[in-house]
């Protein structure tokens, strides 16, 4: 069942993947329409304008995005957390439903999800320093298997009480402070050069490791494949 929804969601993860490849192909005015259903699936609509709307379905869909760009973000994110949640062994239908996307107006839309429920998964997650607040407030998971990547889980992150959010990075200590220095570096860069706020703010470090999360489970399930 699980390797069944894990293939179903790097299907339809693969245009997301492509973004990451052609980014610097795409528009910048380009807008594409962004929508939450009821019960928390995301999807767009090219035709659909309406900050909310009623399908034939009669399943009442709500605005999220209409910026391209952070939508295909924040997508990839999210499908990569929710990856490496099933092969954590979490249960697949409670997955679905509890990894969500933040609000497109924080500074963390792009960054993380948000992980509804959190204390049925992070219980058993080691204390970890959380870079925001200075403090070990933060939680991390196991070592995800066939990766070098941990989930990272920050009830407080960016002025944000509450946030809730998840995301993934290296596993290996010292991996992971180089690629949180190499970040810091960029930010710094940015500043020097002041250029705005919300270039200052991008962090691709999470990004980065759910395109990486995505390819090595695209990976083991078309070995799967070929087994048969």
């Amino acid at each position: 069942m699980k390797r069944f929804f894990l293939t179903l969601l790097l299907f339809i993860n693969f245009q997301h993947l492509s973004w990451a490849i052609e980014f610097n192909k795409i528009k910048k005015n380009e807008k594409i329409y962004g929508y939450r259903d009821e019960n928390g699936n995301y999807k767009w609509f090219d035709e659909k304008k309406d900050s909310a709307f009623v399908d034939e379905m009669n399943c009442k869909w709500t605005k999220v995005s209409i910026n391209k760009e952070k939508w295909d973000r924040a997508i990839t994110i999210r499908n990569a957390n929710i990856c490496a949640l099933l092969k954590l062994g979490f249960d697949t239908m409670k997955v679905l439903k509890d990894v969500q996307l933040l609000n497109e107006n924080s500074i963390l839309f792009t960054h993380f999800s948000k992980l509804e429920n959190f204390q049925d998964y992070i219980f058993s997650w080691k204390t970890a320093f959380n870079s925001y607040n200075f403090k070990y407030s933060a939680r991390k998971s196991s070592k995800i298997p066939k990766t070098n990547l941990s989930l990272k889980f920050y009830l407080q992150k960016a002025n944000t009480t509450n946030a809730a959010a998840l995301g993934l990075v290296k596993r290996n200590t010292f991996r992971h402070l180089f690629e949180f220095g190499s970040e810091i570096l960029k930010k710094l860069e940015i500043k020097i050069n002041r250029l705005s706020k919300e270039n200052y703010l991008n962090n691709y470090m999470h990004l980065n490791n759910a395109i990486e999360m995505l390819t090595i489970s695209s990976s083991d399930n078309t070995k799967s494949v070929n087994k048969f």
